[in-house]
Order: structure tokens, then C-alpha cells, then sequence
């Protein structure tokens, strides 16, 4: 049975929405090709931008970015493995990160078009983000900037985007072509992880470290199909790659059963999942109850009233009780109004400060 413990600190952090950064800075800060993959020195200047910009909306939360050093994620985001390593044609636009359309197309082959890549293969077609880290190496020595990888998403998550819905029709009533297709991308997705260590932190292919595997897709599964698929190639990055950090969008509740069998140190659990019921589900020998990261839904914020935001974090804090938790919003988009923010700030503050009551 878990101890009916309230954490002592809930750490609570907003990120804002591409659009946000765009129609803040009155389209100084954009998406386009030439900010994001051609001059990465462009790239860095406006991560301190968009550093400012945060202060200067919600100084409560984000300090004055005078020491700030720029961090850059090399390639385009969520479409960085779609597009340079399967050659998915990806789409950008100045309001929004980049997209890609679906690679395979009705009639096509799956299996020809998502093959397992090994990382020499790997490493020819990360030129581009090989060259932006020199370029920046050029700029700024490695103390001054911090250089990461692109963000890689997960097995299911990739073959969404590379063979679109369909996916679902393998997994149900195809499923030796499924099994290949998680086969094959799980074995890139590992490889994929290896190669950015290698080129950015020096991290040999036996070495272990932790990471993060996105499950934006499976709350659109059974939990039976979770086990079969995702549990098993998921495990498999595991135990390859070392501890695993799972993101899970959406409300998830269904498949909380089939997370636990999940080896993870860490779990994000979308809005509307049922907390309690997580708690009690997601422990692991070892480390006992995971650590959550809580969503606070961004459209909530939005258009929320201050008093129903508050309601929305107090509903968080007593949910979490018997385990170490903290609080996210991601994607907080433009026009949401700071007094909704504040109220969420407002409502962990008051139970810091019981805590610190009851602790004394």
C-alpha cells in the first residue's frame, strides 16, 4: 500500500506555443527553413528572444535572461526523423514548428519505405544537423550554448507519421507487416539515440542514459494493443538505450494497467487522466511510486476562468498525493491572459505554503 503522503514541493512550468513566440514578437520569431535548419546561429539568437519574451509576459515565472546562454535542438522538431532519415517532404510555416505529410501513400509498400537503418546509414543523412552544430560550434564556444538533440518521438509514435492511420489497420488485421514496421523503426529510433549522443555528448553505444519515449498516440489504442506493440518495442529501447522517461497525451486512463508493466523511471500523463488510480498502478521495484509530470490542458488556460484553473491544480495536488509530482502546461498559445497563469501559480504557492505549515 502507498503512504498517504502529500509531496513536500510540486514544481510547476509553463512552455508557450510556437504562435505564441510568432505573434508576441510580432513575427521576429518564425519557423521557417531558413531560421531552423539553414543559419542555426539565427536559431540560438532566438531562444534568448523567446527567453525575454517570457519574462517580459510572466516575469512571476521566468527570470530575467541576462546570463541566459541559448539552447538549440538541432533539426526541425517532432518532423526531424520523418524528414531526414525517410524523406518525408516537410512543410513549414512562420507560425507554427514544421510538418510533415504522411510518407506512405495508399497501395504503397510500408515495409519499402520504413526500413531499420544502422548508424553509419544514420550518419549520412544527419549531415545537415552535423554541419548546424559545427556552424554554432563556430559562433560560440561550448560553454555558451547548450546543443541538443532533435526531439525523436517513440516507435508508434513515427509510424503514425510515416504510414498514417493505417497503422492501426496492420496492428489490428495485418499483423506480421505490423510487428516488421515496429521492428524496423524501433531498431533506427535506437540507432537514432545513439548517434546524437555520440556526435553531441560523447556517449559510447554501451553506455547508458536516460530518455524519452512518446506515446502521443496510444490513448487511440486498447490496452491490449499497448502490450503487444508498444510495451514490447518500447522495452526493447530500454533496454538498449537505458532509463525511460514515458509522455503519454491525451487522457489515458484506459491503458494505465498496461503502462505499469512499463520498465519507466518517469511518467507525463495527459489531462483527464484519473491520477489516483495512476498512483496506485505506476510503481516500480526499486524506486517505488514514479515520479508525474501532470498536463494542465493549454485550451483550459485559455479559456478557463481564474477560479476553474484553480480548481484544475487543486484537482493535481490531490490526485498526487503518495508520490513526487510535478505540474506542466505545453503549448500555452497566444491570448491565453496571465491571470489565468497566476491563478495556477497562486494555487501551488498556497499549498507550498501549507506544506511548509505542516512541516514546521
Amino acid at each position: 500500500m502507498l503512504l498517504d503522503f502529500m509531496p513536500l514541493a510540486v514544481p510547476l512550468h509553463f512552455s508557450f506555443s510556437a504562435n505564441w513566440y510568432f505573434r508576441h514578437s510580432e513575427g521576429r520569431i518564425r519557423y521557417t527553413k531558413d531560421v531552423l535548419l539553414d543559419d542555426p546561429a539565427s536559431k540560438a539568437r532566438q531562444d534568448l528572444d523567446g527567453a525575454r519574451l517570457r519574462h517580459s509576459f510572466l516575469p512571476e515565472m521566468f527570470p530575467d535572461p541576462v546570463e541566459a546562454r541559448p539552447s538549440v535542438g538541432l533539426g526541425i522538431g517532432l518532423a526531424t526523423i520523418p524528414h531526414f532519415v525517410y524523406g518525408a517532404p516537410a512543410v513549414y510555416f512562420p507560425y507554427q514548428e514544421p510538418w510533415t505529410d504522411v510518407l506512405v501513400r495508399p497501395g504503397e509498400d510500408p515495409l519499402s519505405a520504413v526500413a531499420a537503418l544502422d548508424e553509419s546509414r544514420l550518419e549520412e543523412r544527419y549531415v545537415p544537423l552535423a554541419n548546424q552544430r559545427d556552424a554554432l560550434l563556430r559562433q560560440y564556444s561550448p560553454k555558451d550554448v547548450n546543443i541538443g538533440p532533435p526531439d525523436q518521438q517513440g516507435p508508434m509514435n513515427l509510424l503514425f507519421k510515416l504510414v498514417g492511420e493505417r497503422i492501426y489497420h496492420y496492428m489490428l488485421k495485418r499483423k506480421g507487416v505490423a510487428h516488421q514496421l515496429f521492428e524496423n523503426i524501433t531498431e533506427t529510433f535506437v540507432n537514432s539515440h545513439r548517434y546524437f549522443r555520440r556526435l553531441l555528448r560523447g556517449i559510447k553505444p554501451g553506455q547508458k542514459a536516460p530518455f524519452q519515449v512518446a506515446e502521443c498516440c496510444s490513448y487511440l489504442e486498447s490496452p491490449a494493443l499497448v502490450e503487444e506493440y508498444n510495451l514490447k518495442y518500447d522495452t526493447r529501447c530500454g533496454e538498449e538505450l537505458g532509463p525511460m522517461w514515458l509522455h503519454s497525451c491525451g487522457e489515458s486512463t484506459h491503458n494505465l494497467e498496461a503502462f505499469a508493466k512499463f520498465k519507466i523511471v518517469s511518467a507525463e500523463l495527459g489531462f483527464g487522466t484519473d491520477l489516483q488510480k495512476a498512483r496506485q498502478l505506476l510503481v516500480q521495484e526499486g524506486i517505488g511510486p514514479v515520479p508525474f509530470i501532470c498536463r494542465i490542458n493549454p485550451k483550459r488556460l485559455l479559456s478557463l476562468k481564474p477560479s476553474e484553473v484553480e480548481k484544475d491544480v487543486a484537482y493535481i495536488l490531490d490526485a498526487v498525493r503518495g508520490g513526487p509530482a510535478s505540474i506542466a502546461s505545453v503549448g500555452v498559445d497566444y491570448g491565453t491572459p496571465r491571470e489565468n497563469l497566476l491563478a495556477a501559480m497562486g494555487r501551488v504557492k498556497r499549498y507550498h505554503d501549507e506544506k511548509a505549515e505542516q512541516e514546521a
